[in-house]
């Protein structure tokens, strides 16, 4: 009877729409109830998620897409290079373990606390898992009694999905995380820095995450300068041609023009006409095959450093 139940349905079902990622918030959202013994409400929000992604999957299946492609990019041992084959049981769990250890040693420390360089390449050591364990329990997710379990299972299900994907990710697809992360880490310093005032000082009165901002401002400084300074230089020669030739696509040819290119999403923002991108595979022929399914007029070959570029096309 709560109308808010069915937004909830709604807009976690238009989350998954827009990016397939968005499954997290079905798992989170699901584990979350269970643990706070919402059996019915559970039921019903996967079940209602189940009819507002229907629509889509049964468009998907009268247009011949086929399965899953995240599901099959899940399995590969290298989404870039198909034909390395799927991974199994056991390659797929050390993969995660790796993933799980970069994510808590590095992007997570990296996301709650940029100015700080983080060493994507060298070896975690115990320390930084420590570190990395540390800010996740202090981030104060047990001080929002109310809705620790949400931020728990929801934190829980984005790497969890992200520990399954078979490429190299940094810090990148948490970026959803980043509200929670960096509400759970004020809550957690602000609570330490309360037990120790009161502690030392016998101080009665709550301190304010206020004063946070001048340490902050100060960490942060030297690293919004540099990041100013970088975006005012000129782009790298092989970005500026690939939107030059976007650019040119969209001023000298029809909108309905279909081009094929390595990273499609960039280069329609530049020229607004119909973007798909190849096969990633060595069989010429289903290669070729992919184009003219598509009905392609014009294929792209970047200089952008992508190793597809030059592998496949």
């Amino acid at each position: 009877r709560n109308p808010y139940f069915y937004l909830l349905i709604l807009t976690a079902g238009y989350g998954y729409m827009i990016r397939t990622q968005g499954i997290t918030l079905i798992a989170g959202i699901t584990l979350w109830l269970l643990c706070v013994r919402k059996w019915r409400t559970a039921i019903g929000f996967v079940a209602g998620f189940l009819l507002t992604t229907l629509p889509w999957a049964v468009r998907n299946r009268l247009a011949g897409l086929g399965g899953s492609r995240y599901l099959d990019q899940l399995l590969a041992v290298n989404v870039w290079q198909p034909e390395q084959g799927t991974v199994s049981l056991g390659e797929m769990i050390d993969r995660g373990l790796k993933t799980l250890q970069m994510l808590i040693t590095k992007a997570i420390p990296n996301t709650v606390t940029p100015y700080l360089k983080v060493d994507y390449d060298a070896v975690s050591t115990f320390g930084e898992w420590a570190v990395g364990l540390t800010l996740i329990i202090l981030f104060g997710f047990w001080r929002i009694r109310r809705y620790f379990w949400f931020f728990a299972a929801y934190s829980a299900a984005v790497l969890g999905i992200i520990c399954l994907w078979s490429a190299p990710s940094g810090n990148r697809y948490i970026t959803t995380l980043v509200p929670l992360l960096e509400i759970g880490l004020t809550i957690g310093v602000c609570t330490l820095i309360e037990m120790g005032l009161r502690k030392r000082f016998g101080a009665k009165s709550a301190f304010s995450p206020l004063w946070l901002l001048i340490p902050a401002a100060l960490l942060a400084g030297p690293r919004l300068a540099a990041v100013a300074e970088e975006s005012r230089k000129p782009m790298p020669p092989q970005l500026a041609g690939f939107i030059d030739a976007a650019e040119t696509v969209r001023r000298r040819l029809p909108a309905q023009t279909v081009v094929c290119s390595r990273k499609p999403s960039v280069f329609y923002v530049y020229a607004q006409c119909h973007v798909c991108n190849f096969r990633y595979t060595e069989d010429d022929e289903s290669l070729i095959r992919g184009l003219v399914d598509s009905e392609v007029d014009y294929v792209v070959l970047d200089q952008m450093g992508y190793a597809a570029t030059g592998r496949y096309l």
